[in-house]
This record gives structure tokens, sequence and C-alpha cells, in this order.
């Protein structure tokens, strides 16, 4: 009798270590891929916030390569109003919102947005505070293809 219970507290042993191990490397395995995502999206989503904030050529020569898709839809969130309006970028346009931003932000002073966090293939910027005639980032959504990372959208909000 003594020799079966240590047999069945042995194999009980070695379940459950066994089960412990498998979902230990399961939990690592993922971890590792999400932070390599996560600081791709954080990488471009910081440099874009600069562009879009200053006009720096090197900056935006740099985020160009995140401008390849055919159209980026912007929405602009009025704080004021409580609508939304939706605009398309193509072609020399995804290069010119940065380049001249006041063509597309009726001449309001672009400020850089705090860093918040990334959800998904988004990178969401934290806007407290903010200030009248006045527009900001508050997401930046981006789509990963066979030819990388690009932007999707762009959320803005405008401090009215």
């Amino acid at each position: 009798m003594k020799y079966a219970k240590k047999i069945i507290l042995g194999i009980s042993l070695l379940v459950i270590s066994s089960c412990r191990n498998n979902n230990e490397s399961k939990i690592k395995n993922v971890s590792v891929e999400n932070k390599l995502n996560d600081s791709e999206i954080y990488f471009a989503s910081k440099r874009i916030n600069e562009s879009f904030s200053k006009k720096d050529s090197s900056t935006i020569e740099f985020i160009s390569k995140f401008l390849e898709r055919d159209s980026i839809k912007v929405i602009i969130s009025h704080s004021i109003e409580e609508n939304l309006e939706t605009i398309y970028l193509s072609k020399n346009e995804k290069l010119d919102f940065f380049y001249n931003p006041e063509n597309y932000s009726k001449h309001k002073t672009r400020r850089i947005s705090e860093y918040y966090d990334v959800k998904g293939n988004c990178y969401e910027f934290s806007n407290e505070g903010i200030s009248h005639n006045s527009i900001y980032i508050e997401k930046l959504c981006f789509l990963n293809d066979t030819k990388g990372l690009s932007l999707s959208e762009i959320y803005l909000l405008d401090g009215d």
C-alpha cells in the first residue's frame, strides 16, 4: 500500500511539473513576439509624432518608409463640436501632410502628443490639457505586410 501511494504521488508531481513547464514556455514565446512588434510600432509612432509637431526634413525623410500604402485615412475629432471629419491622403499628399501642415490643419499649431501605449497595431497617445487652436495626434494605426510596417490611419484631436 505504501508503495502504491508513492507511485501515485510521483506520477502526480510529474504531471503537474510538465504542465507548468509547458505553459511557461508558451508564455515566454508570446511575450518575446509582442515586445518586438510593440517596439517597432512605438519607434515608428515616436518619429511620426516628432515629424507632425515640427518640420524637420531628416525626420520626414525617415518616416517616408512608413507611408508606402496607396492611401492613409486621417480622422479628425473636434473637441468642441464633437464631430468627426475624415480625409484620405494619397500619392504626394502623404508627404505633403508633414512638409506643409498648414494645408491640412487650417493653420492650427501642431503640438507634440504625450506617449502612452501600444494596443494591437495602433499606438495611442495621451492628450490631457489640450490647447485652443492646436491639433494633436491621438492614435496611429499600422499594417504589417511583406513590405514591412506602414501607416494606415492617423487619428487627430482638434483643440478647436
